[in-house]
Formats: C-alpha cells, sequence, structure tokens
C-alpha cells in the first residue's frame, strides 16, 4: 500500500509540475478563440465556467487584471482555495520525502488516500 502511495504522490508532482508550465508556456492569446464550451456555442451565452483557462492562464503570466475581467469568480475562491490544497499537497510530499515522516495533505484526507 506505501508502494502505491508513493507512486500517487509522485504522479501527483509531476502533474502539477506539467500544469503549471504548460500554461505559463502557452500564450494566453492561444485560448481566446479556442472555445469548447457547449453552452456558449448552443446559447451565444457564458456560462459560470467561461474563463476559467484563460483566467488561469493570465494568472501564471502575472496579468491578474485580465484574469478578474475573464472570470472574477475563479480568481477570487476558486483558485486561491486550489492553490492552498495544492500547495498543502507538495509540502508534504517533499516533508515526507526529507524526513521520512509519513504525512497526510488535505488532497489525502478528502479522498481517503
Amino acid at each position: 500500500m506505501k508502494k502505491i502511495k508513493l507512486v500517487l504522490r509522485i504522479s501527483r508532482l509531476i502533474f502539477y509540475i506539467a500544469l503549471f508550465l504548460t500554461f505559463a508556456i502557452i500564450p494566453t492569446s492561444h485560448f481566446l478563440n479556442h472555445t469548447i464550451c457547449a453552452v456558449k456555442t448552443i446559447t451565444g451565452y457564458d456560462c459560470p465556467t467561461c474563463g476559467v483557462t484563460r483566467s488561469f492562464s493570465s494568472i501564471m503570466h502575472f496579468k491578474f487584471i485580465d484574469a478578474f475581467n475573464y472570470n472574477n469568480a475563479f480568481l477570487l475562491i476558486i483558485f486561491p482555495i486550489s492553490l492552498i490544497i495544492i500547495l498543502n499537497d507538495i509540502y508534504n510530499i517533499i516533508f515526507e520525502f526529507i524526513f521520512k515522516k509519513e504525512t497526510c495533505s488535505y488532497l489525502e484526507h478528502l479522498f481517503k488516500l
């Protein structure tokens, strides 16, 4: 069971690094004309999650005003909570590797890993 937990932790760490690097490398302008939102395609109106990708990309490029304009709920509520959970997970992964003490992050508590 410990090996499975270790593999999951390393996989999550690689995923976080890949996610942040991908959005830091790809310019936000790439996401402006490439929408796949079914609600917006059918109705022409933005759904509550429209602009989240552009907002996250803007945050990764340190354009916080643009991020707020794309989706203010994401910038003010969802992103800070997600960032806390991700940073806690990364901290616990690194802490366990360095000190060899078993820890459990918020994410692992949530999914009972």
